[in-house]
């Protein structure tokens, strides 16, 4: 939460709550601090459904995610179908890679009221060959996206629906302990089809591995929202594809006992 004197909505960084997570501007001197908030654009928020726009004079921007969460997809193909790459949260940044590249096949959508911070990569390279903090930070921020994908791509070819989900918690935990969050609380303002999309599975399988998991008592489902009952547990199913054994309810018209 946002100290005294700290907003979501501050066009300062010495005035973001952001600063103290994993903003680029963690760490910076006071001068250097100043410097980078100068070259900050903050546009209006983002409402539900609505495109992250590049900025029209140069498309090669990156965005920090000051409060909200968005997913990346790849545009529609000639089927209309899309597929969902990542969700983002406060504190990540959306479109590093365009620090050497400009991929206008990947948009980035609200999934809830969202604010951002704006940066021309042309800024940030120069700030950063000047500073040494900010080029670490940068690195930093390239590798965790490298290990995003490696665990996307191991979530998507695991055999096991149980595994996929397991995997997508796990990636939303790790996020918030980036950010200095509670990685057991997990808002989850995604849909299930979103999911499903970013798992590769059904929507009705999503719900079912969802249930199983928590009938494991390994999490606990609310509105839109998880709570994670065993870290541990998860990240085995996720590794091995193996769970705890089922239990077993004595049904009293039957003489056996029912595996759940």
């Amino acid at each position: 939460m946002p100290k005294k004197n700290q907003t979501i909505e501050s066009t300062d960084c010495r005035n973001c709550y952001m600063k103290h997570r994993g903003c680029l501007s963690k760490g910076l001197d006071s001068a250097a601090e100043r410097k980078f908030s100068d070259f900050l654009e903050h546009p209006p928020r983002l409402n539900r459904g609505e495109k992250l726009m590049k900025n029209t004079k140069d498309p090669n921007s990156v965005f920090l995610v000051k409060s909200g969460s968005l997913k990346r997809i790849t545009r529609a193909d000639k089927k209309n179908k899309s597929r969902i790459l990542s969700f983002h949260f406060p504190g990540d940044i959306i479109g590093i890679e365009n620090l050497y590249s400009n991929d206008t096949e990947i948009v980035s959508i609200a999934l809830e009221p969202t604010h951002v911070c704006t940066l021309l990569c042309s800024d940030l390279i120069a700030m950063a060959n000047e500073n040494p903090e900010l080029s670490k930070a940068i690195i930093k921020h390239l590798v965790e996206q490298l290990q995003h994908q490696d665990r996307t791509l191991k979530i998507i070819s695991s055999t096991s629906a149980k595994q996929r989900i397991a995997g997508f918690i796990l990636t939303i935990s790790e996020s918030h302990k980036r950010q200095g969050i509670n990685r057991h609380h997990l808002k989850l303002p995604m849909t299930r089809d979103d999911i499903a999309n970013y798992t590769g599975l059904a929507r009705a399988t999503v719900s079912r591995a969802l249930g199983r998991l928590q009938y494991l008592d390994m999490i606990e489902l609310g509105m839109r929202s998880c709570f994670i009952k065993d870290l541990e547990g998860l990240e085995k199913i996720y590794k091995t594809g193996h769970s705890p054994s089922p239990k077993l309810i004595h049904n009293p018209l039957s003489r056996r006992p029912h595996i759940l």
